[in-house]
Order: structure tokens, then C-alpha cells, then sequence
């Protein structure tokens, strides 16, 4: 211990200059390295404070401990700082304090971890090497102090101390002087650092005052050894050192932005950073919103597609979705109306109710309304009613003459019903058929025999009610490759018949799965035919369309009719008369 004090103290008398300031940088060297400099020292000092000039802590009068003490406009140093010349320095970093307070660097030497090495960077002066870019610690606010120590935002770097920015941050090479960023290295008003002003016929150049080296002719002022207009000079706008923010231009000796840009956020740090021809939320002037929905063009709102600006505030944006809204349909103020929906910009009728007299809304019901039974214009006439959409007779008429014209113009219990069938007073498997006029028809039909026949498949006015296995016709046979079909007559009410459809004068009622037919099917493939004779004033029938003579009311889904049914895609049809 005492040998190492004796070498702290050891003095230089006698000794060559490089000798001294060979064991000068080896010194300085221990200090950095030894990581308990306040026990060591303690030992050698007599009441003196440790090394430096002025310590960020003090010893309390009463014995009790080191207590923080301020240093420079930052207040106490943050832990692993020390405070130099009234300034907060990471001695393991500072070239001008590296290891110890006042322990500069050579030329050509970087201060890392505590100790002088050769410098990557070739800083000069009092510049710090960070990684490999040389900085000014004492205003950088990203290397605040040291090299990585970034002042939080709203503060800037102020002799390497972290503190509030009245500037609201300044551009890089500026520092904040007062309320205003200047360049200390050609401001003549804060000459190499803030209210150092130069005297009269003075300039600032590289921040010292110097005799004034341009004779600038009349209108040009010199700065930084230059002749310039102030009126027009971005980098002394107004004054030397006065450099507008990035992208603002200057004039008249005031900076300001160009067209199409702005400051909005009052920082010359990052100058006029918002385009107001295109950003949203400043849309042609700093603030103003465009809001929900909407984009800035050529600085002006505009509604994103399939939106609208409908009650024409912009403070919520294009609040009308014309894609849906039954109130603004398409465009702002369409209002769909009653049993309505907007749909794709375009207002629909809701199930069974439809727009019939052109005005908003979807008033009649389709279901129900005798002037437009099924459909608009379909006027069922007098005497009538529509039933679930199809029209028919009030109790005790009748429409004989099939004329919507006049509705139900048979008043009285008729003969017969139109499109009824009967085999009264008939031939054996005949029939007769009631006519528009209310009375029977003609016997019509055939013999009702049945026959068989070789191959898949009937002779004109027959239908194939099996298939089967006939050797006679043929030995290449199985019970799912039959060779045979048993025919009977197209006649009576309804039958069934092999396959899916029906003969002509009849229809699909519905499809099913025979084994009589063959052995290929599913309940999502039948194989055969129900089929319903033409007649009465409506039915249902499998497939979309309807047999002559009669019209389709609405298309649905029957599970009759196969599987393979969505609401979008129906399978069926139902059938009016007329």
C-alpha cells in the first residue's frame, strides 16, 4: 500500500519530457484500471478529495457519508458518471477525462474503458470517438456526456449534461441557445458557444471570433468566412448560423417551408415533416384531420371508396358505408325506404316484398297483395285473392275463362274445377279433363296394358317402370347392368318412371331411389320419378321453370328434389296456372 502511494506521488524532477508523459499516461492507466480508487486513495490522502476537480459527491461535515452535490444544468450525475469542470462525464469513455478528472488523451488516442488506445476515429480537439464517428459530447444529444447516453425526449445537451429543451430539439451541428438553435461555429451572437458574442468588425469562424476575412460587398454578410445573403441562405437565414429546419426554404431572411410541406410539430430537428398535400391527419394545414375513412389528396379529404361524407363533418371521417347503408345507399342521402336493404350500393327488396309503384321502399307484399300477386302488376281481378303468392277465387266464384281480365268471373258452384281430372263416364283407363269453361272435357287415355321390352328405355306415350334381366334378351346381364325395361302407358293421374324427368303433360313432383331402376344410387343421385299430371291452378314440380300453361311463382329448396340446395342455388319451382 504504501509503495503504491509513494508511486502516485513519485515526482518527475529530473526526468526526461518523455519519460514524464510515459509514466504520466501509465498513471493514468492505474487509476482507470484499479475499481477501488477511493480505498486506495484514501490511504494516501490527508483530507485531501479524491482525483479530479470537481467530484460529483462531498464528505458530510458531521461524518455521515458522501452526499450528492450538483453538477451543471443536469443536477447530480447519474450513476457511473463523475463530475468534471461542472460537467456529468463517463470517465471510462471522455477523452478529455479519461480514467480521472482531467486525464486527457493524446493526439490519436481514444479513451476506452479508462484507458488512452489509439483512436479508430481521429478525433480532434474535444471530440469523442463513438464507435467509429467522432462527436461533440458536450451537445450531442445522443451521446450526451459520453458516447450512447441519449437525453430523453423534450431535453436537450447542454456542456454534457441532459436537461430541459426549450429549442424543442435541434438539427445536428446546432445547439439550443436560449430558445433558439444555433450554429456556435458561425453565430457572431454565441461564438463557439451560447452568448459569446463577437465584437464589432469581428466574425465567428470555426467558433472563435476572428477579424472579418470577407469584404462582402453591400447586401451580403460574411459568415463563416463566406460572403452570403441572409435573405436567401437556408444555412444563415436572417443571421449567420441561423439554419432553417430540413426541407424549409428561406426568404426575406425567414425560413419556411416549402409548398406542400409543414412544420406541424414545431421541431426544427426534423424541419417541415409533414406533406400536407397527402398526410391524412394534416390534410392541406398542420391539424386538420381528415378522419375515419378518408384519404388526402392533393390536400384535400377524400372518401375511400364505398364511403361518404354525409353529414359533412369531417371530424368522424366518412361515416356512411354507401355499400350498406339503407340511408345512403350508393350515394349520401339514397335512402332505401321500408322492407328494404342496401346491398353492393344498390337497395333491395327484403323476401317477399317488392317495390311495385317506383318510390322508396319495397311496399307491397307479394304474398298477399291482389295487385301484385307474385310479382309486380300481377292483378288477380275481382272476386279473387293472392294466396302465398298465387291467386285464386273468393268462396263461390270461379275463373272459367282463365282471364285475369275479369278474375273470377263464375259466380255459382261450377261443374268442375279447371285442370280436375276424372274417369267418370270414361273408357277403362281414361279420363277426361274439366275445361276453362268450368265443364268436362272429352274421354282422352289409353288402353292402361303394360309390356316389356328389350334395352333401357320405352316407345312413344310409355314410360319404364323397371328395369330388369331378360335372357331373351341377352346373357351380358346383371342386377346392376340390367338389359330390360317393363313399359306401361302414360296415363291417370301420376306415376312413377324410371330416371329423372317426366313425359310430356306431366311433371317431377320428385325424385327417389328405386331398385326397380338399378342399384347405382344415393340419396344425393336418385334414380327415378314421381310424376303428377298437369292440371289445377297450381303445384309443385322439381327444376327451375314450369310446364305450358303455367308460370313459376318462386323457386326453393325440396329435399324432394335432391340434395344438392342452397338458398342462392334453389331446386324447385312453384307452378300457377296462367
Amino acid at each position: 500500500m504504501s509503495r503504491f502511494c509513494t508511486l502516485l506521488a513519485m515526482p518527475s524532477a529530473g526526468r526526461t519530457d518523455a519519460s514524464v508523459a510515459r509514466d504520466e499516461r501509465s498513471a493514468r492507466r492505474v487509476r482507470a484500471l484499479a475499481a477501488l480508487p477511493w480505498l486506495l486513495l484514501a490511504g494516501c490522502a490527508t483530507g485531501n478529495a479524491p482525483p479530479g476537480d470537481g467530484g460529483d459527491t462531498r464528505r458530510d461535515d458531521a461524518g455521515g457519508g458522501d452526499v450528492p452535490t450538483l453538477c451543471g444544468p443536469g443536477g447530480v450525475c447519474a450513476p457511473g458518471f463523475e463530475c468534471c469542470s461542472n460537467r456529468c462525464v463517463d470517465l471510462t469513455r471522455d477523452r478529455s477525462n479519461c480514467g480521472a478528472c482531467g486525464a486527457a488523451c493524446a493526439t490519436g488516442e481514444a479513451c476506452s474503458r479508462g484507458l488512452c488506445l489509439p483512436d479508430p476515429c481521429g478525433c480532434t480537439g474535444s471530440l469523442a470517438c463513438c464507435g467509429t464517428t467522432c462527436v461533440d459530447t458536450s451537445s450531442d444529444p445522443a451521446n450526451c456526456g459520453a458516447c450512447d447516453r441519449t437525453c430523453a425526449a423534450g431535453t436537450s445537451c447542454v456542456d454534457g449534461s441532459c436537461g430541459s429543451d426549450p429549442c424543442g430539439g435541434c438539427a445536428a451541428g446546432e445547439r439550443c441557445c436560449s430558445s433558439d438553435c444555433v450554429d456556435v461555429d458561425t453565430d457572431p451572437f454565441n461564438c463557439g458557444a451560447c452568448d459569446s458574442a463577437c465584437g464589432t468588425g469581428l466574425v465567428c469562424l470555426a467558433g472563435a471570433c476572428s477579424p472579418d476575412p470577407c469584404s462582402c460587398a453591400p447586401g451580403l454578410t460574411c459568415c463563416g468566412g463566406s460572403c452570403t445573403d441572409t435573405d436567401t441562405d437556408t444555412a444563415n437565414c436572417g443571421r449567420c448560423g441561423n439554419r432553417c429546419s430540413a426541407g424549409a426554404g428561406c426568404a426575406a431572411g425567414e425560413c419556411s417551408c416549402p409548398p406542400g410541406l409543414a412544420d406541424c410539430n414545431d421541431n426544427p430537428a426534423d424541419g417541415c415533416e409533414q406533406n400536407i398535400m397527402s398526410n391524412p391527419s394534416h390534410c392541406g394545414a398542420c391539424g386538420n384531420a381528415c378522419g375515419a375513412n378518408a384519404t388526402c389528396v392533393a390536400g384535400a379529404c377524400t372518401c375511400s371508396a364505398n364511403w361518404g361524407n354525409c353529414d359533412t363533418s369531417w371530424s368522424n371521417g366518412c361515416e356512411a358505408n354507401l355499400f350498406t347503408d339503407v340511408d345512403h345507399c350508393g350515394f349520401c342521402g339514397n335512402a332505401c325506404g321500408v322492407n328494404a336493404t342496401c346491398t353492393s350500393r344498390a337497395c333491395l327488396c327484403t323476401g317477399r316484398y317488392a317495390n311495385c309503384d317506383g318510390a322508396p321502399g319495397c311496399e307491397a307484399d307479394l304474398l298477399s297483395s291482389v295487385a301484385n300477386c307474385g310479382s309486380c302488376g300481377n292483378n288477380c281481378g275481382a272476386h279473387s285473392r293472392c294466396a302465398s303468392g298465387s291467386c285464386a277465387c273468393e268462396t263461390g266464384y270461379a275463373d272459367c275463362n282463365v282471364s285475369r281480365a275479369d278474375g273470377c268471373e263464375l259466380h255459382g258452384t261450377p261443374v268442375c274445377t279447371i285442370g280436375a281430372t276424372s274417369s267418370e263416364g270414361c273408357a277403362t283407363c281414361q279420363n277426361r279433363t274439366c275445361t276453362s269453361s268450368c265443364a268436362w272435357g272429352d274421354c282422352t287415355g289409353c288402353t292402361c296394358s303394360s309390356s316389356t321390352r328389350c334395352g333401357l328405355g320405352c316407345s312413344s306415350g310409355y314410360h319404364a317402370r323397371s328395369y330388369f334381366c331378360d335372357w331373351d334378351c341377352g346373357y351380358s346381364c346383371t342386377s346392376s347392368s340390367p338389359n330390360s325395361s317393363s313399359c306401361e302407358p302414360n296415363c291417370g293421374s301420376s306415376f312413377t318412371t324410371c330416371g329423372l324427368g317426366c313425359p310430356t303433360g306431366y311433371h317431377a313432383s320428385s325424385y327417389f331411389c328405386s331398385w326397380d331402376c338399378g342399384y347405382s344410387c344415393t340419396s344425393s343421385s336418385p334414380n327415378a320419378s314421381n310424376c303428377g299430371l298437369n292440371a289445377g291452378s297450381s303445384f309443385t314440380t322439381c327444376g327451375l321453370g314450369c310446364p305450358s300453361g303455367y308460370h313459376s311463382t318462386s323457386y326453393f329448396c325440396s329435399w324432394d328434389c335432391g340434395y344438392s340446395c342452397t338458398s342462392s342455388s334453389p331446386n324447385a319451382s312453384n307452378c300457377a296456372e296462367g
